[in-house]
């Protein structure tokens, strides 16, 4: 059976269903294009966000860096400043080609810093821990050197440790 042709009223009412549907799909177009930049907008807040919150969580890390080679630059003037204002080591007269063994290898600059090491190790401890401490150097120093080289050792220390109090 042939088909029968459309009415104008079906006609007028199929282009009207396209055009509805037309509308629809670009309403509904326009509503996803909405959502896609608003979408856009919020990940551009957050990734702001994450990279304010990151450079934030950096400056004290930035900050402790910084704080540390300050000090450092510090102790570093503090030992120049130290070595610049100590008095020069009286020259000891040494006894002549009579010293044996070490005392001829130890240098005056190696008693300076025997004697700093000494002074270092033990300024910072109390009075009693420090008098204990300092006895037992003593004790070693005389073991381990002949009796001038510790005396002058230990002789330099004292004259250091007078100095800091």
């Amino acid at each position: 059976m042939a088909r029968k042709p459309p009415s104008l009223f079906g006609m007028f009412h199929h282009r009207y269903e396209a055009w509805l549907t037309e509308m629809d799909t670009d309403a509904e177009l326009r509503i996803m294009e909405c959502h896609t930049k608003r979408f856009e907008k919020k990940m551009e807040c957050e990734l702001r966000v994450a990279t304010a919150i990151s450079r934030v969580q950096q400056f004290p890390l930035h900050h402790e860096i910084e704080m540390r080679r300050l000090q450092l630059q510090v102790i570093q003037l503090d030992n120049q400043i130290q070595q610049a204002i100590s008095p020069p080591a009286p020259q000891l007269a040494l006894p002549a080609p009579s010293r044996a063994g070490l005392e001829a290898h130890v240098s005056h600059s190696e008693v300076e810093k025997l004697a700093l090491r000494a002074v270092q190790r033990y300024s910072n401890l109390t009075l009693d821990e420090a008098e204990d401490a300092w006895e037992e150097w003593r004790e070693e120093l005389y073991d381990r050197y002949p009796s001038a080289t510790a005396d002058e050792i230990y002789n330099r220390a004292q004259e250091m440790m007078t100095l800091l109090r």
